[in-house]
């Protein structure tokens, strides 16, 4: 059973996160860091994200277009998946569905 978690960063935008266990989200937010690429740190500011609210009942469709898994155990269950060629070991891409 996956949990679900709204966190809110230090500039305010909101983080929609998803993994196996409530501890596994409360670790990801203690170890968030919003350092841009080739950027520095600001020492004064608050890294991390809080979590605002927890969601419950979320839909398929909501986390696999709005929620990013954060977990560590094992895989996404929302993952979109793809067809597979078991004859030669690769993926099927189509064009159209």
């Amino acid at each position: 059973m996956e949990v679900f978690a709204q966190a809110k960063d230090n500039k305010g935008l909101f983080h929609y996160l998803m993994a196996d266990t409530e501890e596994e989200i409360y670790d990801y937010c203690d170890n968030y860091r919003t350092v841009p690429k080739g950027g520095q740190m600001d020492l004064f500011d608050k890294e991390g994200l809080s979590i605002e609210n927890w969601s419950f009942n979320v839909t398929p469709a909501m986390a696999q277009s709005h929620f990013t898994w954060v977990g560590t155990k094992r895989r996404n269950t929302y993952r979109i998946s793809r067809p597979f060629d078991y004859a030669k070991g690769n993926t099927i891409v189509r064009d159209t569905f």
